[in-house]
């Protein structure tokens, strides 16, 4: 504990040394990780003091609604750089969190790597191979290495700051930070995982960074989960070290299991397609007329309210 305190007290001193506002380091964590919406979208959470309580109630320490000792610490703490809230999301703490509309449309994926310089290649392929293994044990994936580029559904790469991954993506959008920060990120069901080639990664060891950890984090991602607020799940957005018993919880298993089904099982069917928006077909829509002509309650739909009829 007195560490941990001495540890924040030295960074608070940085930070002002360095004349950098911690309020405004915060307001752009918050923004990151989607807590605090962008000033230009009209939607979203654009309080401060409600922002930095959602993240204080989702990693689970004091809802003080202030940057204090503990908070400052997690804002520092290495971690995922996916977003923990996704759009059109609640701001309710969740478990898993999936898009079944965004899943991958088949069973059998294969996956490509590019390989980082930490480790060997030959090591990187086990990690890699034991990482997805850990979802397809559970559910009724299956996964394949290639070294044909376009023929992988999954694409594994190093990179730092302004990165690019294979030669199949176009330059990142989102740079890395360098060393600690931000470890990697994935697509929500998509292609690309992309791995910090700032961080010093390793295996077995309780030095560095444990790249299986990262890689089975990330893969979930991949495979359409979001974040879980559930301390001790894979899909919990923070670093939480090197363990030798690494394993999924429960909760990273409903997660995955809800989008592919079980072991031996097949995929949930796909989910119906949204309803249309609700939209006027004509300029001069009138309230007033929709209970009396049936052609304002045909193409002024939204003016009428009956959208969803």
């Amino acid at each position: 504990m007195k560490f941990a305190l001495v540890f924040v007290a030295l960074l608070s001193f940085q930070a002002v040394s360095a004349g950098l506002d911690v309020n405004s380091m915060a307001r752009k964590y918050l923004n990151k990780y989607r807590y605090l919406a962008p000033s230009y979208e009209r939607g979203g959470n654009h309080d401060f003091t409600s922002a930095i309580k959602q993240m204080q109630r989702f990693a689970h320490i004091p809802q003080t609604g202030v940057v204090d000792a503990a908070t400052f610490r997690l804002m520092h703490t290495p971690r995922c750089g996916m977003p923990d809230k996704s759009q059109g999301k609640s701001n309710r703490a969740r478990r898993y969190s999936t898009n079944i509309a965004n899943r991958h449309s088949q069973n059998n994926l294969k996956y490509y790597v590019q390989h980082g310089a930490d480790l060997s290649a030959d090591l990187q392929d086990q990690i890699f191979a034991t990482a997805f293994q850990h979802w397809a044990k559970v559910s009724s994936l299956t996964f394949s290495q290639t070294s044909i580029l376009n023929d992988a559904n999954l694409l594994i790469s190093f990179g730092s700051r302004n990165h690019k991954g294979t030669a199949r993506e176009p330059i990142c959008t989102d740079p890395f930070d360098g060393e600690g920060g931000t470890l990697a990120h994935a697509s929500l069901a998509g292609a690309d995982a992309h791995f910090d080639e700032d961080e010093t990664f390793t295996h077995n060891s309780y030095d560095g960074v444990n790249l299986l950890w990262v890689a089975v984090h990330e893969f979930g991602h991949n495979l359409g989960l979001d974040h879980s607020d559930v301390q001790g799940a894979i899909m919990y957005p923070y670093y939480t070290g090197y363990d030798p018993k690494i394993a999924l919880h429960s909760d990273d298993i409903k997660g995955v299991q809800s989008l592919y089904g079980p072991f031996g099982g097949t995929m949930p069917p796909a989910p119906p397609p949204p309803p249309p928006p609700c939209m006027d077909d004509l300029d001069d829509c009138s309230g007033d007329s929709c209970s009396v002509d049936q052609g304002t309650r045909k193409y002024c739909r939204k003016t009428c309210g009956i959208c969803t009829r």
